[in-house]
């Protein structure tokens, strides 16, 4: 009986030297990629996965050329805060044939779309000195969603992930906008205005200026205290009067 007793206690011990031996390996070869001082010109595969009216997940994943992988969780994941993990060469390899095969860098840059309530996904890959962004919903080829697939099976899977804080960390080269302020490109000239008229009556729209000669893109603001800018670009982008609405960029 105390032989029996004595075993296991080596067995769990064996055990639990193993498992810290794995996770202290994992946590040196995570910290050996981030002292190789990782900057943005060596990111390879990027997923960005922005918010819906919904409970649909909001993340950024990026992937090195080193393997390094992060994952900056925002909203409805399970990973909340900034993640890292090295990812097997064999995986970066896969990546970059299927990104290769599907001619990446002949698609277009957006997609638009008409369904408002449908998050936006941007993927990014860089081969050498090209660099290519597709952003879009549905509205995209098969091509294109079956490698937002690929990287959203190594951003969504659980293994292997090692969280670095809880906060997000914020990417320099992500555009700033000013969300009181929509670029509107119109598509029916006829009923601008008339258009502009009953958005001002109804959602307190000014017109800031015109951004075309042919006066089909403008410049708007719109009552911040009543409408939060997620609910008017819903309406915009409802609209059939708007061809397209986007908040405006800051440089």
């Amino acid at each position: 009986m105390i032989r029996i007793v004595v075993l296991l206690t080596l067995v769990a011990i064996l055990a639990s030297s193993c498992k810290s031996t794995k996770e202290t390996k994992t946590d040196k070869t995570v910290a050996v990629a981030l002292d190789n001082n990782v900057t943005p010109d060596d990111i390879v595969f990027t997923l960005k996965k922005g918010a819906c009216f919904g409970s649909c997940p909001e993340y950024t994943l990026r992937i090195y050329n080193n393997l390094y992988t992060e994952f900056i969780g925002k909203n409805n994941t399970n990973k909340i805060g900034t993640y890292a993990k090295m990812i097997g060469q064999s995986e970066y390899d896969d990546l970059v044939k299927k990104f290769e095969k599907a001619d990446f860098f002949s698609f277009d840059e957006t997609y638009e779309s008409n369904i408002s309530d449908l998050p936006s996904s941007t993927i990014s890959y860089k081969k050498e000195e090209l660099k290519k962004s597709v952003t879009g919903k549905m509205e995209r080829p098969e091509a294109v969603h079956k490698l937002q697939f690929a990287l959203e099976s190594i951003a969504e899977s659980a293994n292997g992930w090692q969280q670095l804080r809880n906060s997000i960390t914020e990417d320099p080269e992500d555009p700033k906008f000013d969300r009181a302020r929509i670029v509107v490109e119109i598509a029916k000239a006829n009923e601008l205005a008339r258009w502009f008229t009953k958005m001002r009556k109804e959602y307190g729209v000014q017109i800031l200026k015109s951004l075309s000669g042919n006066n089909d893109t403008w410049l708007i603001s719109y009552d911040t205290k009543e409408y939060t800018p997620e609910r008017i670009m819903q309406i915009l982008e409802s609209d059939p009067v708007v061809k397209s609405a986007k908040f405006e960029q800051i440089n």
